[in-house]
């Protein structure tokens, strides 16, 4: 027969263990509502980088549909200037709260055939440049990240001309005007605008 300090002692076993049993639940409970929270935060610090990435990348586009001759900064900044977005020559990164935008421009090179290789290539593209736009921060934990966004934009709109020589010009009316067929100019592809 048990006496009552048997049973006292029993129970106080079973109530360590419980409330131990309680502890390891209760933290862990706690580890994975905090590791939610910094994960939520975490995720809207890449949003948000990620979103200043692309603005980066849309405002370079709408320079070089204004002007094509704006992106010819290695690295620069960009503002708004006039209601249109302007590329600024500005080789440090722009801050924006705890974040940093760095926009750098460059050449693409290209290989006898046309095909882009790493540069120095045979030629530098003149209708064709690499923007980058990298945003990095320091998050609270002290880690470093980043998140790039990389866009080639072309010279959609440049026109080139191939013709050299006289014959190449000889093709026909143009805009209800004859094109002559006397010799024009000096043979070297030099362009000279007579009138009939």
């Amino acid at each position: 027969m048990k006496t009552r300090k048997q049973y006292f002692g029993q129970s106080m076993v079973e109530l360590v263990m419980a409330i131990s049993i309680f502890a390891i639940i209760g933290s862990s409970i706690m580890v994975l509502v905090l590791d939610a929270f910094n994960m939520e935060r975490e995720g809207k610090e890449d949003t948000q980088a990620l979103s200043f990435a692309e603005e980066g990348i849309e405002a370079m586009r709408a320079v070089r549909d204004r002007a094509w001759n704006k992106l010819r900064f290695p690295q620069g900044q960009i503002s708004i200037n006039g209601g249109a977005w302007a590329y600024n020559n500005n080789p440090s990164p722009e801050t924006i709260g705890r974040f940093n935008r760095a926009i750098t421009v460059s050449d693409v090179c290209r290989d006898i055939n046309g095909n882009q290789v790493s540069c120095p290539g045979l030629y530098a593209d003149a209708h064709t440049k690499k923007v980058t736009t990298a945003v990095s921060w320091t998050q609270i934990s002290g880690a470093v990240r980043s998140v790039q966004q990389t866009m080639f934009l072309t010279n959609w709109d440049a026109v080139a001309w191939k013709e050299n020589i006289k014959t190449d010009f000889d093709d026909g009316v143009l805009f209800n005007n004859t094109v002559s067929t006397t010799t024009i100019g000096d043979g070297s592809g030099a362009v000279i605008l007579v009138t009939q």
